[in-house]
């Protein structure tokens, strides 16, 4: 909210040369701010109204481990017991309901630039938070998540529970505070009772639910995009150069393969974003990370898989890329989220550190494995769901709006190597046909089928995510062990 004000206002521009480069520091009336925008290169004043509706509207994001034979998350942050762990640099993003992108006036109290910039990113501990969120016009908002979907999806939405091997879903928010309101027994201990059973208190069912999912909407300015359109971009699977085709709106022409009026791009596997490559160490194959780190991720064991404990929970240590820290490092520096134009310089300063000549490709690959969950019910059709959300006199502010997570299960990585599973090769030459067979590899493909099996035969009472880890390990220690990897198999053609 604002307020007009009567009187002028002067202030002192600093220059280099004929370039505005910001304002000396003015005296101005009470609940008035004068800035200098250092992204639009203007002044900004800003009179502040004592009666607006100034709210917060926050969240954490966090991966939900698979524990157990359960293949999904179960949608509850379990990060305080160890199993589940929060994500740092989710870009999150806040939008008004005709969606554009909401304007926030924080109090002059709040110094995190964080929490007083739109789009933001999850900290070190998987929070975000947007200050200044102005209600004085009965607006209410939305939120979109940004993430590798490669990587990720998102977990099960605003959890009831479990009931044997099926987890329980409120279907929306309204629905979950209806029922969290009529079985709490609000009093000193909070306790309610959820499914006939006593729980935990109200507050802590609903601070500690996912309230996000994948639904495509062109609402506003930037449209978002449905996990099927996501899939069919990589769904078909190309030789390379042309492994799928690219959105490319990095517009790299240049280094993309143009065929049938469509541009493709290569696919690159965890590792190589990773910075891995197999090499020999000590006279024996390992993986070894001797390139630039693009992407946020757990660092990989020798064998190239991630190791997990008896919970089900990664035991690698994060780590942040090279991408991530460029944007953190924009964002000190010019107080804001850089928008299109502003990442390209990004991504041309990291093309430059990288001295990759496929640095580019890998840029795009990773900007087509992008995709959005917004605040919205997988279970409903009534569309996106606002904050803050009814309620307010029964449940309270801060509960209604400081809880809009989500919650992301990893997806299973396996590595089938299509491109070296090759057994035997036949051609015709001149009438005459030859087949080449690799027997070699014969005992790494029996190994690889037994570590399947044993994956796909695991029994109910097992960790998946542990066998399943197990399971990849030995295939690549399979594969390294019967030179598998690195090995060149050429015949001289002769007419």
């Amino acid at each position: 909210g604002y307020r007009k004000i009567d009187g002028v206002i002067e202030f002192n521009v600093i220059k280099e040369g004929y370039t505005p480069i910001g304002i000396e520091t003015v005296s101005t009336p009470e609940g008035v701010t004068v800035e200098w925008d250092t992204r639009t290169k203007a002044v900004r004043i800003i009179v502040k109204d004592e009666e607006a509706q100034l709210i917060t509207i926050g969240g954490n994001v966090w991966e939900d481990a698979k524990t157990g034979k359960a293949s999904l998350g179960d949608g509850i942050n379990n990060t305080s017991n160890s199993v589940d762990k929060n994500l740092a640099n989710i870009k999150v993003s806040l939008y008004t309901q005709n969606g554009t992108l909401a304007t926030l006036t924080p109090p002059e109290t709040v110094n995190n630039i964080y929490h007083k910039i739109n789009p933001t990113l999850t900290d070190e501990n998987g929070n975000y938070k947007f200050e200044g969120v102005d209600l004085s016009k009965g607006e209410k908002y939305y939120v979109v998540f940004e993430y590798d979907g490669q990587v990720y999806m998102p977990t099960e939405y605003l959890t009831k529970g479990i009931s044997g091997d099926t987890i329980q879903n409120y279907k929306s928010v309204q629905e979950m505070l209806n029922d969290i309101g009529g079985s709490s027994i609000k009093g000193d201990n909070n306790i309610g009772k959820t499914q006939g059973k006593e729980t935990n208190t109200w507050f802590d069912v609903w601070k500690s639910n996912s309230k996000a999912s994948e639904f495509e909407t062109d609402m506003g300015k930037v449209s978002i995009e449905s996990r099927e359109t996501f899939n069919s971009r990589f769904a078909e699977i190309g030789s390379s150069p042309k492994n799928y085709v690219t959105k490319n709106n990095l517009n790299i022409k240049l280094y993309l393969t143009y065929s049938d009026g469509k541009y493709y791009n290569k696919t690159y596997t965890r590792l190589e974003l990773m910075g891995y490559t197999l090499k020999q160490v000590d006279g024996q194959p390992e993986y070894v990370q001797d390139k630039v780190q693009l992407v946020d991720g757990y660092k990989y064991n020798k064998y190239g898989t991630l190791n997990y404990d008896e919970n089900g929970r990664i035991t690698n240590e994060w780590a942040e890329g090279l991408i991530s820290k460029k944007i953190k490092d924009f964002i000190r520096v010019e107080k804001h989220y850089p928008d299109y134009k502003e990442m390209m310089e990004i991504y041309r300063e990291i093309v430059a550190d990288m001295e990759d000549e496929e640095a580019w490709n890998k840029l795009q690959f990773i900007e087509d494995c992008k995709i959005s969950a917004i605040t919205k019910s997988p279970f409903n059709n009534e569309g996106i769901e606002y904050y803050p959300t009814d309620k307010n006199d029964h449940f309270g502010e801060d509960l209604l709006t400081n809880y809009v997570n989500l919650g992301l299960w990893r997806r299973q990585e396996f590595n089938a190597q299509l491109i070296k599973d090759v057994t035997a090769i036949e051609y015709t030459i001149n009438g005459k046909t030859e087949t080449y067979k690799y027997d070699g590899k014969k005992t790494a493909l029996e190994n690889i089928k037994s570590c399947m099996d044993t994956y796909i035969t695991a029994k109910d009472d097992t960790n998946l995510a542990w066998i399943y880890s197990t399971s990849q390990e030995n295939i690549n220690k399979n594969r390294i062990n019967n030179n598998y990897y690195n090995t060149k198999y050429n015949r001289a053609i002769y007419n």
